[in-house]
């Protein structure tokens, strides 16, 4: 992690749908527009992705809180009201998203939402997913979030999708 040293790699530059991998640049873009105290209202316009939360429409939520809802257990509601509570709507949000990856130099990235269901806009490839984690993982709010293994929030109870914490000496986080 200190040198940025790659230690084995294999097609590293080949695009590819990014998944829930796209939630590290949803989490880096709010955490640079908005604060973590502000609240945001789940609105009808986000319940069309799933929400394994239960987010539902008029409940408020802070930033903060929708930011562990997004990460821990991958929730793709999160990242609609995430996208719409600070941009307006989804589709400047994710343009966005698409700048910081500009500025990060990944070159093979363009994202399509903010939840990484499968769109053939979307896509990225493994070099560029390491450059985002490795400058998310910069980030300290972003970097003790995604170490929690499990959490209640807002009254959800949430368990991370990475299988990883907590199984071997040294993992610290992210997504698997």
């Amino acid at each position: 992690y200190e040198t940025g040293q790659i230690l084995y790699a294999h097609n590293k530059h080949e695009r590819l749908a990014p998944a829930s991998l796209t939630k590290i640049m949803t989490a880096m873009v709010a955490l640079r527009v908005g604060r973590q105290d502000q609240t945001i209202t789940a609105a009808t316009a986000d319940l069309y992705v799933d929400s394994v939360a239960g987010i539902k429409s008029g409940e408020r939520l802070t930033l903060r809180q929708l930011l562990f809802l997004l990460l821990v257990p991958s929730d793709n509601r999160a990242a609609m009201v995430i996208a719409r509570g600070l941009a307006g709507e989804p589709a400047t949000f994710v343009g966005w998203m698409n700048d910081l990856a500009a500025q990060w130099g990944m070159v093979n990235t363009h994202f399509a939402n903010p939840h990484g269901l499968d769109n053939p806009e979307g896509y990225s490839s493994a070099y560029d997913i390491a450059i985002a984690a490795r400058n998310a993982m910069a980030d300290p709010v972003f970097a003790d979030i995604v170490t929690y293994p499990e959490a209640v929030i807002a009254g959800h109870w949430i368990v991370s999708t990475n299988g990883l914490l907590n199984s071997y000496p040294g993992i610290a986080g992210i997504k698997t």
